[in-house]
């Protein structure tokens, strides 16, 4: 019993009593319910193959970054959207600074240092710290593989926006709504986000060189003696 009414107030099933006989009431499936079970790909709808697939495709998913979503999965089952949509542009900040952190590590020319060094400003913006990454991640462009370069600034920067600018909608008393299907498709999208920035990540944590002890500039210590 706990199931059946668990799947009724998610929406994705009810009884139906039409029959005047209880023992012949029957538990259907909404469309929602349909599209949840016949669909192997995102769907906020079933949550627990949501995550599943997320731990598949992004194995890298920190535990901040998973906490936030799992609660804006929680929030969209039960049709709260306006929380659903706030906490899932935390999890796709927290994303964010993932990714950012270790491109600072990265870069080649050591610009990462005062990027950086934004990042850790509590005074400064989070929408400043995500324009600075955008400039900086663009002028490294081509030291990026080619697949991270294809249409970086709509499969990564685009949507990283568009949850920054719903988030903000929701995190203030400004009395706006969020429909079922803006956050249907806010938790379609963060999957591509995420499996976007976490591949910058890894390649830069993958290429990140080593640096010498005492700074960039050091001199490198004389040589052993024979």
């Amino acid at each position: 019993m706990e199931a059946v009414w668990a799947l009724v107030a998610r929406g994705l099933a009810y009884i139906d009593f039409s029959q005047p006989a209880p023992e012949n009431w029957t538990l259907e499936l909404t469309d929602a319910g349909e599209r949840a079970i016949a669909d192997n790909s995102y769907i906020p709808d079933n949550a627990p193959a949501y995550l599943k697939r997320i731990a598949e495709d992004i194995p890298g998913l920190t535990a901040t970054a998973r906490l936030y979503l799992e609660e804006a999965l929680r929030a969209f089952t039960t049709r709260n959207y306006l929380s659903a949509t706030l906490m899932l542009g935390v999890s796709a900040e927290a994303v964010f600074y993932d990714a950012a952190y270790a491109f600072c590590d990265w870069t080649p020319d050591g610009s990462g240092a005062k990027l950086k060094e934004l990042l850790d400003r509590e005074s400064y913006a989070y929408v400043r710290k995500f324009e600075d990454f955008q400039k900086r991640l663009l002028v490294h462009k081509p030291s990026l593989p080619g697949d991270f370069q294809q249409n970086l600034d709509l499969n990564l920067n685009s949507l990283l926006e568009l949850l920054r600018l719903a988030r903000n909608d929701v995190g203030h008393p400004t009395g706006v709504s969020v429909p079922r299907e803006n956050a249907f498709q806010y938790l379609v999208i963060f999957p591509m986000l995420a499996r976007r920035l976490y591949g910058i990540r890894a390649f830069c944590i993958a290429n990140k060189k080593p640096q010498r002890c005492g700074g960039l500039n050091a001199p490198l210590p004389p040589a052993p003696g024979p």
